[in-house]
């Protein structure tokens, strides 16, 4: 956490006060807590995080906010290290299959389609 005595990241008294309120007992905040921290609507805390203008953590299927994350994008600066790894392989796409009405089945194996 930083300090008054560190000008270049200091957040102010206000915000200062609601982050260590935020973060006095859980290290993870999920997206409509994040995004009323930081003063936005959570669509747009959507939106910069699809951006890559902020990071999240994957949490299962949702995502979720460090401080440190907040406290980049709130200063402007980028974060050093990757907070999650993008490097797992994607999932195969799978088409699906090509379903016909009852009465175009009969039609179909005489046709041979």
């Amino acid at each position: 956490m930083r300090h008054e005595t560190d000008p270049a990241g200091y957040l102010g008294p206000s915000t200062e006060a609601r982050f260590a309120l935020a973060f006095a007992t859980v290290a993870l905040l999920n997206k409509r807590e994040a995004a009323a921290l930081i003063g936005m609507d959570a669509g747009t805390l959507d939106a910069l995080t699809a951006e890559g203008v902020i990071r999240a953590v994957p949490r299962g299927k949702r995502r979720a906010y460090t401080e440190r994350d907040l406290r980049c994008f709130l200063l402007g600066e980028v974060a050093a290290t990757p907070t999650h790894n993008r490097s797992k392989a994607r999932a195969t796409v799978v088409p699906k299959p090509q379903t016909y009405k009852f009465s175009e089945r009969s039609h179909r194996a005489r046709v041979g389609a």
